[in-house]
């Protein structure tokens, strides 16, 4: 498929790079798990996507690579997001101030930097 070529084209350019694939919106009818699977063997270490469940939908099909959720999730949800490992867009200083005025005693407030 085109689209493995052209990223080992990218990791090949970029050696020393984070190439990161946009994984949403199910791969754009590809299948988001299935292209992920295929851009991990091919050495993809970090996907970006577009909501907070596709990043858990992944995580829970065994993707372990680095997620980051490109959209703005709301302030409730960051225990889910740290739960699964995944890393979230920071949309303004009070969005932050926020998540840590109610972030719960047990989580280690350091866990909010999964990447």
């Amino acid at each position: 498929m085109q689209l493995f070529r052209i990223f080992k084209c990218f990791k090949k350019l970029h050696p020393t790079k984070t190439v990161i694939p946009v994984v949403k919106a199910n791969g754009y009818g590809l299948g988001s798990l299935p292209i992920a699977r295929q851009l991990m063997k091919n050495g993809a270490e970090f996907f970006a996507v577009a909501t907070l469940d596709e990043a858990i939908e992944l995580r829970m099909h065994g993707i372990n690579a680095k997620l980051l959720v490109l959209g703005v999730i709301p302030t409730a949800d960051i225990n889910k997001a740290l739960q699964h490992r995944i890393a979230v867009t920071v949309p303004s200083k009070s969005w932050l101030d926020e998540v840590i005025t109610n972030l719960p005693e047990e989580n280690e407030k350091g866990s909010m930097v999964p990447c």
